[in-house]
């Protein structure tokens, strides 16, 4: 944009950064203008003084510009042209935003990108006295960029979440937990929805199997259906119950229904997820006495530690009596679980995955997910090895499912 005196440009100012910052209670993003003056000509001599901006915003895609505030220099700044060479000044300013305000921005881009519209006011002085600067720049901001900027402004966990995560992960495991909500939420923030719903569903795992909870979450879950046991729950109980709750809510983010379709969820549903599970991890780190002995309970199944994938094998089949059957017996081998897999595509044949992925979930879903990755990876080499599964153009098909 070119800065005018009388007709005259003068110089130009250009949009160059934006960040953002934390303050208590509130953020602010932070807006950095270059202001380039030309070199005097004889003894005209042209000042700039009294700037800021007027900050609006347009969602990508979307109408009309929202106007977001007011932002003002951090420092008094006025310049003059020299002699010589342009001088180009770097100039900052801050604009303060409540989080609620920032939350309703949020609410509008729904993970898109933004173009902030500044309207660049100020005052520019010469020969013939003080004249108005009144014109406007527009700054493109991608999602990238803006999740960087939220992060910055402590946004990304404190604001849009509203729970301060925990800092303290002296306790083995709770980092994963802890890193899988905040790979949710910064889903949240880029739009990715579905996504975010399912790292929340790993996150409550991570936490159920590091502490040691499957087992009394069910429990407890189960009592909140029941008058008397209701009213006798501790709110530790509850706590749990509202996890399972949650754990439910998400299960489709990881399988499709009787038709086949996927679940979609928006972004209030992956707000609810992310909150939801931000506290209830947060609460759960947070309790000195979380996680139980081992001998209270059997170990359940580890979701975020592939360092110990012996786990799976080893612990289902001690927690069978000897004289009953095993459920998983018929699966132990790789080629009972081939047999199984066939056996299950005979009887659906309308509802036989169409991609690599929708066959790893299938699968997944149909070992009760115990199977680990390498397993899951050595079941469709088989499959696709046998020609039960063969694959083209990225789709699947089944040429000897009925054999």
């Amino acid at each position: 944009m070119g800065i005018n005196y009388e007709s005259r440009q003068i110089g130009s100012v250009r949009p160059t950064h934006i960040s953002g910052e934390e303050i208590i209670g509130a953020s602010q993003l932070r807006f950095s203008l270059a202001w380039l003056l030309f070199p005097k000509r004889a003894d005209e001599v042209f000042t700039v003084s009294g700037t800021s901006i007027w900050v609006s915003v347009l969602v990508d895609g979307g109408g009309s510009p929202l106007m977001v505030g007011q932002a003002m220099p951090e420092t008094a700044w006025c310049e003059e042209s020299r002699e010589g060479q342009p001088y180009e000044s770097h100039v900052m300013y801050r604009l303060t935003l409540p989080h609620g305000q920032l939350l309703a921005l949020e609410e509008a881009r729904r993970g898109r990108g933004l173009t902030f519209v500044l309207q660049v006011r100020g005052n520019s002085s010469g020969a013939y006295g003080v004249r108005s600067i009144d014109d406007s720049l527009q700054f493109p901001v991608n999602a990238s960029d803006w999740s960087r900027v939220l992060k910055e402004a402590n946004a990304a966990e404190t604001l849009l979440v509203g729970v301060q995560l925990p800092t303290d992960t002296s306790v083995p495991g709770t980092r994963a937990a802890l890193d899988l909500v905040r790979k949710a939420n910064e889903h949240l923030v880029f739009g990715h929805y579905d996504a975010a719903v399912a790292e929340c569903r790993r996150a409550i795992d991570s936490v159920w199997a590091l502490g040691k909870l499957t087992k009394d979450a069910v429990a407890a879950r189960k009592s909140m259906a029941t008058g008397n046991e209701q009213r006798r729950m501790t709110k530790r109980d509850r706590e749990l119950a509202l996890g399972e709750a949650l754990r439910n809510f998400c299960h489709s983010a990881h399988h499709v229904g009787d038709d086949a379709e996927p679940e979609i969820f928006s972004r209030t549903d992956a707000a609810l997820m992310v909150a939801g599970t931000a506290g209830l991890v947060s609460s759960l780190i947070a309790s000195p006495d979380w996680i139980k002995p081992n001998d209270e309970i059997e170990p359940a199944k580890p979701v975020t530690q592939p360092e110990k994938p012996e786990v799976v094998v080893v612990s289902v089949p001690k927690v069978q009596k000897a004289s009953s059957p095993v459920p998983l017996q018929s699966d132990s081998s790789l080629s009972a679980q081939v047999v199984k897999v066939r056996q299950h595509l005979q009887s659906h044949p309308s509802n036989r995955p169409r991609t690599i992925k929708t066959l790893r979930s299938a699968l997944e879903s149909l070992f009760a997910k115990k199977l680990t990755v390498s397993q899951l990876d050595a079941l469709i080499t088989e499959l696709v090895k046998q020609k039960i599964v063969t694959e083209s153009g990225g789709k699947l098909s089944y040429p000897q499912a009925k054999k």
